[in-house]
């Protein structure tokens, strides 16, 4: 019990820093590889873009993980979930420029990046929230923000992939194609995800479980078949028809 305290008191201080540190900016997000975003935009504008969120959608994430990420200490021994690396560095190869926007703030920029090196992730840009998200609705706001910088800078924008609601409500405004990654058969925000996708959105639906979602994500991307949509995830929906199927860019030659 008084380890616990103590470990709620440190976290508490370091909480409290984490807050101080992120007041100085006066924009919701920052760039991390910048240079790789610039690159993107005057030598390879003509691809699309993928954006991915971070926790829960390549790696999994607890409290415990976010106290080790925070202080520096054996984060980077955190795997990855199951061929993440490789299918984002797959789905770069086919054509695709591949951007992270994650609601991790800005004082946590090194540590994820050193984690995404470790682990063998293609070199990206990352984009960090500017200061501490809490609300469901801040995180939304800020990921909307973000994918607007990117379309400012002449971006074509066309896919994204994350684990929450809140994460598909930005790329719907965007008007983008979806790919969910649901934790398992009991996670909330299934039953949330699909109350917002409309009938006529181009999503990416595959029966709930992180360990093969990423092949399955590269699969769609690479070569375009249109998984159908689980009827655990909507239930009040007929399954669409499986022989649709959307293009995807193909390798470059």
């Amino acid at each position: 019990m008084n380890m616990r305290r103590s470990l709620r008191g440190i976290f508490a201080v370091a909480l409290s820093v984490l807050l101080w540190g992120c007041a100085t900016s006066t924009l919701p997000y920052t760039i991390a590889r910048e240079e790789i975003l610039v690159d993107y935009v005057t030598n390879r504008s003509r691809r699309p873009v993928v954006v991915v969120d971070l926790d829960d959608t390549v790696v999994g994430s607890s409290y415990t993980r976010y106290v080790a990420l925070f202080f520096d200490i054996g984060h980077t021994d955190t795997l990855p979930f199951r061929q993440a690396a490789t299918s984002l560095a797959l789905i770069e190869i086919y054509g695709w420029n591949v951007v992270f926007v994650t609601a991790r703030p800005d004082i946590l920029r090194e540590q994820t990046l050193a984690w995404l090196d470790v682990h063998g992730f293609p070199e990206t840009p990352v984009i960090f929230s500017s200061s501490i998200l809490f609300a469901a609705q801040s995180k939304e706001e800020y990921k909307t923000a973000a994918l607007g910088e990117l379309k400012r800078r002449g971006l074509r924008i066309e896919a994204g992939v994350g684990d929450k609601a809140t994460d598909i409500g930005a790329y719907l405004r965007h008007g983008l194609r979806l790919a969910f990654v649901a934790e398992d058969s009991d996670d909330p925000d299934i039953a949330r995800v699909a109350e917002r996708i409309g009938e006529g959105d181009k999503a990416h639906w595959q029966e709930p479980g992180t360990d093969g979602a990423w092949p399955s994500i590269a699969c769609w991307l690479t070569k375009g078949p249109a998984p159908r949509t689980p009827r655990k995830a909507r239930p009040n929906v007929a399954p669409e028809s499986e022989s649709g199927s959307e293009s995807g860019p193909r390798p470059s030659r």
